[in-house]
């Protein structure tokens, strides 16, 4: 059974997992209603087979969230008691107040209190103390801060003291003079671009010990070709609107019909047009394009157009500024791998983690030993458009389709956290895998019981409009009955208000 919850904001979505977790933990069929308002049985007919709490992982992503989901099965379950005992049904009761008893040191949590008490578990094979601390936010960044900084300075240094070593890098040096270094002029400093990148680096998994490796050379990999199939796209808007475009459309037209017969493009090979031209002229012929404001222009179908020449402009002279700066940018990426190995040399001098990792250790232990996948049966992930990359790796870690099931519930429109790696993409992909799965059942949640008809219609025709692949039937949310369809007649306030601070 591996479901998929589509549940927008005020459809129910808290009470379908709660409620979901309690008929696995009391062997009780379970039906889901779906956006028709129809039973849909997610489990089994007749008895089931209790789930114990300790073989259940329910994951969200705040700690309010993961209190709320406790609050919610404890109640669920007590119910459950109390009616199993009015109805003298003994063996019921009993479960539940096994159930009741379990519940306290059952896995209902952040992704993070997951990680940390696996950590815990297997602190020894972590590489850890088995009395490790966590760094609060706060107290880390402080003492990544301070490894960014001190290892700025030095690199800055031309003269070090006598004793230290010379870690004065000239590359560098030109790097900080396009930035502010400690922070005296508008835009990012050197130390908070170090930091972001540490983050963001962490969010994703991945080591910067290597971060120099990581760049590529600086080659086009933009072509007279593209600028080709910008011209063929011209070509055809202006047949069609009888031999004219609009003003900058036009511009645009000629000043690559003319380019593209000055620099001559020969040869084919595999179908595709080879050419002579060199990265300065290609350069320079971007450069040309965007001095001349003809970037922006709009009109039926010439929108794209202009979009598509943005990008191809934008990567030519992101890549010539990549060229002409590679030295120093090569410069700050020893720096940050420098500073990230100080930092976390100096966490491992205070037996401590932060909050990176714990996922990324978690991720490492997991990889190592699968053996954590047959200890769930049930792994329920709430929130699921919050994932980032590196808590997708965890979860396809517990996740084994052969062995155990996989239930996720989320809304891609409310996903939030991208500054905290959050990547909405993720749970597509999730869906993707689950659909491969014999047993997957898809659940949409559009019955909103928090909004009238005047706000979901704006929702819809928001999202609409946004979304990059069509937004589908089972996005589109409608009132249920008991919120009715509109205030009018009813002396109702307004849907919204706007109060005055």
């Amino acid at each position: 059974m591996n479901i998929l919850f589509r549940a927008s904001a005020g459809t129910g979505k808290t009470w379908q997992v709660s409620s979901l977790y309690t008929a696995l933990v009391l062997g009780r069929p379970y039906e889901a209603r779906d956006a028709e308002d129809r039973p849909v049985r997610l489990t089994r007919p007749g008895h089931v087979e209790p789930v114990p709490p300790d073989r259940i992982v329910l994951m969200t992503f705040t700690d309010n969230a993961a209190a709320e989901l406790r609050v919610r099965v404890t109640h669920q379950v007590l119910e459950a008691r109390q009616q199993a005992v009015e109805n003298n049904a003994a063996a019921d009761a009993a479960l539940a107040a096994r159930v009741l008893r379990a519940l306290p040191g059952s896995p209902i949590c952040t992704i993070h209190s997951f990680c940390a008490d696996l950590l815990r578990e297997n602190a020894l094979d972590a590489g850890l103390s088995p009395g490790f601390t966590i760094l609060d936010e706060e107290a880390a960044g402080r003492l990544l801060d301070e490894a960014a900084r001190e290892e700025l300075l030095a690199r800055l240094d031309r003269r070090p003291a006598s004793g230290r070593p010379n870690r004065y890098d000239a590359d560098f040096e030109a790097f900080c003079r396009g930035m502010r270094v400690l922070g005296t002029s508008r835009g990012p400093t050197v130390l908070q671009a170090a930091r972001a990148l540490l983050r963001q680096a962490a969010g994703k998994g991945l080591d910067l010990a290597r971060a120099e490796d990581w760049l590529p050379p600086p080659r086009q990999t933009v072509t007279p070709s593209d600028f080709e199939t910008i011209l063929e796209d011209l070509r055809r808007i202006r047949a069609g609107r009888g031999g004219k475009l609009p003003d900058r459309a036009a511009q645009v037209f000629q000043t690559l019909e003319k380019n593209l017969k000055i620099f001559p493009m020969i040869g084919k090979k595999s179908g595709k047009v080879s050419n002579d031209w060199k990265d300065e002229e290609l350069e320079e012929f971007a450069a040309a394009l965007e001095r001349e404001d003809a970037l922006a222009f709009s009109g039926k179908d010439l929108g794209a157009v202009s979009k598509k020449l943005k990008a191809v402009v934008q990567s030519v002279l992101q890549t010539a500024a990549y060229k002409t700066h590679e030295p120093a940018v090569r410069a700050f990426a020893r720096y940050a791998a420098a500073v990230a190995a100080v930092y976390a040399a100096r966490k491992r001098a205070l037996q401590a983690v932060d909050f990176d990792d714990l996922l990324v250790m978690a991720r490492d232990l997991l990889e190592r030993d699968r053996s954590a996948a047959r200890r769930y049966d049930y792994i329920l992930l709430d929130e699921a458009q919050d994932t980032s990359r590196i808590q997708c790796e965890i979860l396809r870690r517990l996740w084994d389709p052969a062995a155990n099931h996989l239930v996720l519930c989320g809304d891609t429109k409310q996903s939030i956290y991208a500054w905290r790696n959050a990547d909405p993409r993720i749970m597509p992909d999730l869906e993707a895998a689950q659909r491969a799965t014999a047993s997957f059942r898809a659940i949409a949640l559009r019955r909103s019981y928090r909004s009238k008809d005047v706000i979901l219609d704006g929702v819809n025709r928001l999202f609409a409009g946004v979304y990059e692949t069509d937004y589908s039937a089972d996005e589109y949310l409608t009132p249920a009955p008991e919120r009715g369809a509109d205030t009018a007649g009813r002396g109702e306030g307004p849907c919204i208000e706007l109060l005055e601070p």
